[in-house]
């Protein structure tokens, strides 16, 4: 923010706020900077001094990035005139056989921020505030990048060859009404824990191929066809209305995911994995109802939004049941193994206060909760259909 009001204070070239039409260079001060590629006009004022660009434009514009370097220091505003909070721009970026696109530094917008690249690696580190962040790099079947940037449901095909997973450090997202939707055919991994997501909507991070996008449900990605590869690792810390985690091989999470029903969304938790395991590490937790549709391990600790307590287990399989204990007793040990019925699903839960008793006429069982020890919150063994974990 600092640069771009060191930007407004002046230092711009006049030549830079000429309107420019389709398929010319947009900031012609900027190295590496992009080209529009929708028919109109669109404005951009860049101070070099500051690397700072402000480019104004309409609804549903395009930009081509050759090769994107936005760095630390630079500062980078998309300036919606028309369809302001639900106006989107769509940024290509070009195909690289070595080195990577870079979004760093500063971006800000009144609108949709979409950053589509299927023939590079992709590194995040911004600071980003907008209504909705999306950064992919898996190509589109067709090449249906207008589907994307339109909010209609695409799929995301195999590439030629072999990315690396989207890499997220030190980035500050926030998406103030919509989602952040961040992945790859690799996978995404947020590698740090100063990383902060957080959205209005979702935050949705996928890894796989063969992928079916369904931006307006509450969950988006579905496997179409065998997927392969995909990991989606997160070491961070999420909140939003809801979470989804998608991946073809593993979903593992050693950061914070928190799911609180905020403008939109649930509070539910997606971990979906198509072929392999779902992972809640040591310094894992994971706030919200969780539905997972594969074995998970886990030494993390499961929490309920609003309480901090535990919710249930429900799989086709042998389940582990996490310890449970009353809020007054200081000691806490493990339930044994049981059978669950498939498709029957089961509450654990410990009254908070021994002394309210467990009146079935009671209206208000807003103190009813089910506690866990940060050992364990649920194992499962077998292939398991979609489990929801919730209080109740």
């Amino acid at each position: 923010m600092v640069s771009l009001m060191k930007a407004l204070a002046g230092g711009f070239s006049l030549a830079a706020i000429i309107p420019v039409l389709a398929q010319q260079p947009l900031c012609e001060q900027m190295m590496h900077g992009p080209v529009l590629e929708t028919p109109g006009t669109a404005t951009c004022l860049y101070d070099a001094a500051t690397s700072t660009a402000i480019i104004t434009m309409n609804d549903e514009t395009v930009l081509r990035w050759d090769d994107m370097q936005q760095s630390n220091g630079d500062a980078l505003q998309f300036n919606f005139l028309s369809n302001v909070n639900n106006a989107s721009v769509l940024n290509r970026l070009g195909d690289k056989s070595l080195g990577s696109h870079q979004i760093g530094g500063e971006i800000i917008s009144n609108g949709r921020v979409i950053f589509y690249s299927p023939g590079a690696a992709l590194d995040i580190s911004a600071t980003v505030n907008a209504t909705e962040f999306i950064a992919v790099n898996a190509p589109l079947v067709g090449g249906d990048d207008l589907g994307l940037l339109k909010r209609q449901t695409v799929q995301f095909g195999t590439p030629s060859r072999r990315q690396p997973a989207v890499g997220v450090s030190g980035a500050q997202i926030k998406a103030t009404t919509g989602d952040i939707v961040i992945g790859g055919s690799t996978g995404v991994i947020i590698s740090d824990s100063s990383t902060e997501l957080q959205a209005g909507g979702s935050v949705r991070l996928f890894g796989g191929t063969e992928l079916a996008y369904r931006p307006n449900g509450e969950q988006a990605f579905f496997p179409s066809g065998d997927g392969k590869r995909g990991v989606v690792t997160n070491f961070g810390s999420i909140e939003a209305g809801s979470i989804e985690m998608q991946a073809a091989s593993s979903v593992i999470n050693e950061g914070s995911l928190t799911a609180d029903g905020r403008q939109q969304g649930s509070g539910r938790i997606y971990l979906q994995v198509e072929n392999g395991r779902i992972f809640n590490r040591s310094n894992g937790t994971v706030a919200g109802i969780v539905v997972a549709n594969e074995v998970v391990d886990s030494k993390g600790t499961l929490l309920n939004p609003q309480d901090a307590d535990t919710v249930a287990v429900a799989a086709p399989s042998t389940g582990l049941f996490p310890a449970l204990r009353e809020s007054t007793d200081r000691k806490s040990k493990r339930t044994k193994a049981v059978e669950v019925v498939k498709a029957a699903p089961t509450v654990a839960s410990a009254r908070a206060n021994p002394t309210q008793g467990t009146s079935p006429n009671r209206q208000n069982r807003s103190n009813t909760r089910a506690l866990v020890s940060r050992s364990a919150f649920f194992g499962l063994r077998g292939k398991a259909k979609p489990q929801e974990t919730e209080q109740r």
